[in-house]
């Protein structure tokens, strides 16, 4: 990971099926640590770019191919979306596209607790009575906050999305 321009970073996974995942959570990363006292809550502009890399400098910025190109067209291209995920592979552009805007806007609609939440169950592994005994709820406030939040359906959809990019990257 690389940080630039102050308000600006760069990622580089080894395995680009994870790139959903990773996304969501430094999104629930972000919104969960937004202060109390912050203007509007904490989240992230995020482009994906899947494809090859054909120069991985020392600096993640100075790096170039399919991957770098599809990500800074993706994020070029970003209206009000805040996830934009292309790929080297026309189908499976046209496959995720209508998904992957369900899953920006179920992001987008967090609140502050559900995206703890979500970051503390998803990202961290905890089960939800270790997660109600680290915010102090109940483990049954843990569970609504987690159903409101829809993390089974992005439990659901980041899988589908890991399959298809395994499969497609196999070819």
């Amino acid at each position: 990971m690389e940080l630039f321009r102050g308000d600006s970073f760069q990622i580089v996974l080894e395995k680009p099926e994870m790139s959903l995942e990773v996304a969501s959570m430094i999104r629930a990363g972000l919104k969960s640590n937004t202060p109390a006292d912050s203007f509007g809550v904490w989240d992230a502009r995020i482009s994906i770019g899947i494809g090859t890399i054909d120069y991985l400098g020392d600096r993640v910025v100075t790096s170039d191919g399919e991957a770098f190109r599809l990500s800074g067209r993706g994020l070029d291209a970003m209206e009000k979306s805040r996830l934009v995920i292309k790929t080297c592979w026309q189908e499976v552009n046209e496959e995720l596209d209508a998904g992957l805007a369900f899953v920006d806007d179920l992001i987008t609609g967090w609140s502050v607790n559900q995206a703890k939440a979500i970051f503390l169950s998803m990202g961290k592994g905890l089960s939800q009575s270790n997660i109600a005994n680290s915010i102090a709820k109940s483990q049954q406030n843990v569970s609504k906050t987690l159903t409101s939040a829809k993390e089974s359906l992005l439990v659901r959809f980041s899988a589908r999305f890991e399959t298809i990019i395994k499969k497609h990257m196999a070819k």
